[in-house]
């Protein structure tokens, strides 16, 4: 009896241990999508969104401070914390921070 509670303990502990690594393991993500020539013209602003229903839900961000000159840069930061609720949730809920900058205007250039 002894050497199989003995067994169970070492399953328990291993499984917690492994666990435990995988959570601590998920860092942040960044991921940043921006053109090497240009230049931002305004200060980075930041929103965090929700996707929910595993994105029939999904957020809509519109820039009110670019006033139709595009973006410059678009970061998606995914925390830790962010990854586990999108985990424990099965994916309903995808919460992430969305930071943008907006393009310097184009002088004399029509399209």
């Amino acid at each position: 009896m002894p050497a199989s509670g003995s067994g169970g303990i070492v399953r328990t502990f291993l499984r917690v241990s492994v666990g435990a690594a995988l959570v601590m393991s998920t860092a942040c993500a960044h991921f940043r999508v921006a053109p090497t020539d240009l230049a931002p013209s305004t200060v980075e602003e930041t929103r965090r969104v929700h996707a929910i229903a595993w994105g029939a839900l999904e957020p809509r961000i519109d820039p009110p401070n670019c006033q139709g000159n595009g973006l410059s840069s678009v970061m998606v930061r995914v925390t830790m914390l962010d990854a586990l609720a999108t985990g424990f949730t099965f994916g309903f809920w995808t919460p992430v921070t969305v930071a943008w900058s907006c393009a310097k205007e184009r002088g004399g250039v029509s399209r």
